[in-house]
C-alpha cells in the first residue's frame, strides 16, 4: 500500500526539482543515450511500490529530459544533499497536505503501447518539462481550441509561448503578450497629414479553462493597448473633407477591447457568449500589427481591411464532428455595441484536415446603425487552404452588399469612421445597396527562423450609375465620390518576419495598390503602405 496522500505527480515534481538541481537544464542533445538512461534509471527507481516507474516514463516521453553534463565534482555531492532535502520535503508536504495540490488526480491520456508497456501505472497528462517550468513552449498552442481548429495565437499575432498556470485542480490558465515598435507610412492617407508615424503598442491574451465531469468552461480575454494620435489634427473649418477623415483617427482609444467570451462545451459541441474572431471565412496571415477598427491601417488584403469584419459580439455554436466545421452565430453585426435593434446571422460550414481546409460562409443583415445612417453590409463567398510541409496556399473570395440605405445623408456628415474608398455611398436610391466582388490568394512559407507572405488580391464595384444624380447643391462632390467608388482595387502585399530568437522578431509588411486619379482632395492618390519594426513576445 503507498504511502496516503502521495500521488505520481507529487513524486514526479520531487524528482523533477532533483534532476534540475543536478544539472542546468539547457541542452538534450549532449547526453548519450546510454548516460541518460543511467541517470534517468538513478533518479526514479526507489520510488514506494512502483518499481518500474522509470520504465514506463522512459517509453512515454522517450528520454526527452532536459538533461545536461554533470557540475564538477567538488559541487556534486552538495548539490546531491540539497536534492534529497528538496525530495524530502515534498513528499512530506504531500503526506500532510492530503488532497492539496500534491494530490491532485492525474490525466488518463495513455497510449495502448503505454498500457502494454507498463500495466497499472498512473502517468501525468503533461510532460515534466511542463511541470518543472511554469512557462512553457506550446508547439500546438492550446488555446486553439477555444478559436475552432483553424486559428492560433500565433496567428493573432502572438508567439507560441505562453506562460502556463494550473493553480488548482482540472483548472489551466494560459497568457500570451506581445509587445511591438515600428514606423509606418501609409501614403493612401496624405491629404489628412497622418500618413507616416512611429509607433508602439501591445496585446495581451488570455484563456481560463476549466473541465469537470465532461463539460468544459473557459473564459477567452484579448486587449490591445494603442497609441492615440495627437489631438492636432488638420480639420480646416471651410474644408469638410478633412474634418470627416479626422474621426477615423480620432477615435483611436488607448485600452481596446478585442475579445472577451465566455464558452461552454462537451464533446464536439461548444457555446460562445461575447465578443469573439467572426467565424465567417478564414484568414491564415499573422497579423503584424493591432488590429483596430478605427483608422484602417490594417496589413490584410481588401476584402479582410474593408469588408469582412473580425470580430463579432453575440452568440456562436460550434458543432465539430470529425474533420467537419459547423459554425452560426446570432450577433450585433458591427464593430461594437449595437446602435439598432436589428441583429446579424452569421454562419460557415466547412472541413478542415492536416493538408486542406475548405468551407463556405454567409453574413446577412438588413443593416447597421438606425434612420439615415444604416448602411448595408452583407457578404457571402468560399475559404480554401492547401498545406504541404512549411509551405501553405489560401484563398478566399466573397459577393458583398454595401453601402447607405438612403440617400440623404452626404459622406463628410459621417462621424464614425468614412470608408476611403467610399464605400458608403448610396446606390441612388431607398433600400438599393452598391454591390461587388472580390477576394485574394497568398502563399506562406514558414521556417524555424523567419515567414515570409506573398498575396495579391482585387475587388471590383459595381458602377454606381450617373443617370440619376442628386441635387448639386446638396451633394456637391457627388460625381467624383462616384468616380472613386467605381475604381477597381488590385493589391499586392509581402510580408517577411524574421525570429532572432523564441521572443524577438523583426517584422517588415507593406503592399501596393493601383493609383487613383482625382481621388480626395483633387491629387493623385498614390497606393503604397509600409511597416517595418520589431516586435517582442513575453
Amino acid at each position: 500500500m503507498a504511502f496516503p496522500g502521495v500521488t505520481i505527480r507529487q513524486i514526479t515534481k520531487a524528482v523533477c526539482v532533483w534532476q534540475d538541481v543536478l544539472s542546468q537544464s539547457r541542452s538534450i542533445k549532449s547526453e548519450s543515450f546510454p548516460r541518460r538512461l543511467f541517470w534517468y534509471k538513478r533518479l526514479v527507481p526507489n520510488v514506494p511500490y512502483q518499481r518500474n516507474i522509470y520504465e514506463c516514463f522512459a517509453y512515454r516521453y522517450d528520454l526527452d529530459f532536459p538533461f545536461t553534463s554533470m557540475q564538477q565534482p567538488n559541487s556534486i555531492r552538495m548539490m546531491r544533499m540539497l536534492g534529497c532535502a528538496a525530495l524530502v520535503v515534498l513528499v512530506c508536504t504531500g503526506l500532510w497536505s492530503g488532497s492539496g495540490w500534491a494530490s491532485q488526480v492525474i490525466g488518463q491520456d495513455l497510449s495502448d503501447r503505454a498500457d502494454e508497456r507498463a500495466p497499472g501505472l498512473e502517468l501525468p497528462a503533461e510532460s515534466l518539462e511542463s511541470i518543472v517550468n511554469p512557462a512553457v513552449l506550446t508547439q500546438d498552442c492550446p488555446a486553439a481550441c477555444c478559436f475552432g481548429d483553424w486559428i492560433t495565437p500565433h496567428q493573432l499575432g502572438y508567439g507560441c509561448h505562453s506562460f502556463q498556470f494550473n493553480p488548482c485542480c482540472n483548472h489551466q490558465l494560459d497568457v500570451w503578450a506581445t509587445a511591438r515598435s515600428y514606423y509606418t507610412a501609409d501614403m493612401r492617407w496624405e491629404f489628412t497629414g497622418q500618413e507616416e508615424t512611429f509607433a508602439a503598442e501591445a496585446q495581451s491574451l488570455m484563456h481560463w479553462t476549466y473541465q469537470s465531469r465532461g463539460w468544459t468552461n473557459s473564459v477567452t480575454g484579448e486587449i490591445y493597448l494603442n497609441q492615440p494620435f495627437d489631438d492636432n489634427i488638420l480639420t480646416e473649418p471651410d474644408y469638410p473633407l478633412r474634418k470627416s477623415f479626422a474621426h477615423n483617427f480620432r477615435n483611436l482609444k488607448t485600452f481596446e477591447l478585442s475579445q472577451l467570451f465566455l464558452t461552454v462545451g462537451r464533446q464536439n459541441w461548444a457555446v460562445d457568449l461575447g465578443r469573439f474572431v467572426t467565424p465567417f471565412g478564414r484568414y491564415y496571415v499573422p497579423q503584424t500589427n493591432n488590429f483596430r477598427t478605427t483608422d484602417y491601417r490594417f496589413y490584410a488584403p481588401f476584402i479582410r481591411s474593408e469588408c469582412i469584419l473580425y470580430r463579432e459580439t453575440g452568440l456562436q455554436l460550434r458543432y465539430q464532428p470529425g474533420c467537419l466545421r459547423l459554425a452560426t452565430a446570432y450577433t450585433n453585426g458591427s464593430n461594437g455595441l449595437d446602435t439598432n435593434s436589428s441583429k446579424a446571422i452569421c454562419a460557415r460550414v466547412g472541413i478542415e484536415t492536416e493538408p486542406c481546409n475548405a468551407g463556405i460562409s454567409v453574413k446577412w443583415q438588413d443593416g447597421i446603425g438606425s434612420e439615415n445612417q444604416k448602411e448595408f453590409n452583407n457578404y457571402a463567398g468560399f475559404d480554401l487552404m492547401l498545406r504541404r510541409g512549411r509551405w501553405r496556399f489560401s484563398t478566399e473570395w466573397i459577393y458583398n452588399q454595401y453601402g447607405l440605405r438612403r440617400r440623404e445623408l452626404t459622406l463628410n456628415d459621417i462621424t464614425w469612421g468614412r470608408s476611403l474608398y467610399n464605400r458608403q455611398m448610396n446606390n441612388n436610391g431607398r433600400n438599393v445597396p452598391c454591390q461587388g466582388w472580390g477576394g485574394y490568394m497568398n502563399l506562406i512559407y514558414e521556417s524555424d527562423r523567419w515567414t515570409a507572405v506573398l498575396e495579391y488580391g482585387e475587388f471590383h464595384p459595381q458602377p454606381i450609375s450617373a443617370d440619376d444624380p442628386p441635387d448639386p447643391t446638396q451633394f456637391p462632390q457627388w460625381d467624383q465620390n462616384r468616380l472613386i467608388h467605381n475604381t477597381i482595387t488590385r493589391r499586392g502585399l509581402g510580408q517577411l518576419t524574421w525570429r532572432v530568437n523564441r521572443h524577438l522578431e523583426f517584422i517588415n509588411t507593406g503592399f501596393i495598390e493601383n493609383r487613383v486619379e482625382n481621388a480626395q482632395d483633387g491629387r493623385y492618390r498614390h497606393g503604397f503602405s509600409l511597416l517595418t519594426g520589431m516586435q517582442f513576445h513575453f
